[in-house]
């Protein structure tokens, strides 16, 4: 699979994001992902990522310039930012050249919503969180759910890939203290009692297939119970 981002290398503004964004997905990614970096200002880079545009890409849109992304094969990902409750860019132009919108807030995905973006087409990606502890397809929510949702953007394989692989780069032991979640396991946990006393495992939730940890864990923190990883206690 190869993830290219279309973005700006500049100190400021969406140029910072564009290279934090890159420099995550290439720490996290393996060698069955290809990352690549292409300059918004650099026209003859971009003229070279056209032609040996493919099908099977994953292309993350930090600007827009109208027109462009739809000369490019495989999926496509704008990553949104505005200031007012009205987005600048119409509707029809995001859901005809875009498979998925990234909006940095949950108010943002809100006006995209109100101005007719489908929910299932915009993600929240929140902008200064710790790349390392955050995967926006796992939190907050549901695997389960979520693998019901992405493969209509990104298609099975790449949305497999996507998950699997950032979970199996996570380095926990970079946070300091405890880390606080909303559910964790595949690992070793210790409950206290009275913490789950009205919890119970189910792998169904309103007739739909879950994980259980998740519905559980839901469940005790409903009580005001607090769930956490403890970094120095790491499996494998």
């Amino acid at each position: 699979m190869r993830i290219r981002l279309f973005g700006m290398p500049t100190d400021a503004g969406a140029g910072i994001h564009s290279k934090n964004i890159f420099e995550v997905i290439n720490r996290i990614a393996d060698e069955s992902i290809k990352v690549e970096f292409y300059s918004k200002y650099d026209l003859e880079a971009l003229g070279g990522a056209l032609a040996s545009s493919e099908p099977s890409d994953i292309n993350i849109f930090m600007f827009y310039t109208a027109g462009v992304a739809r000369l490019y094969q495989g999926k496509k990902l704008f990553w949104y930012a505005f200031e007012s409750t009205r987005p600048m860019l119409a509707t029809s132009i995001l859901m005809d050249e875009f498979d998925l919108i990234l909006s940095p807030s949950r108010w943002g995905k809100d006006c995209l919503m109100n101005h007719g973006v489908p929910s299932n087409r915009v993600e929240v990606v929140p902008e200064g969180v710790n790349p390392w502890i955050y995967h926006p397809y796992l939190m907050p929510g549901d695997y389960d759910r979520r693998m019901n949702q992405l493969p209509n953007a990104l298609g099975n394989e790449n949305a497999q890939r996507l998950i699997a692989v950032p979970l199996r780069n996570i380095d926990f032991t970079k946070s300091k203290g405890w880390l606080e979640v909303e559910s964790a396991f595949g690992g070793f946990g210790l409950y206290k009692g009275a913490a789950y006393r009205h919890a119970r495992y189910s792998g169904h939730d309103n007739n739909q297939e879950i994980c259980e940890h998740v519905i559980l864990h839901k469940a005790m923190r409903s009580e005001q119970s607090r769930l956490y990883i403890n970094p120095e206690f790491i499996l494998s």
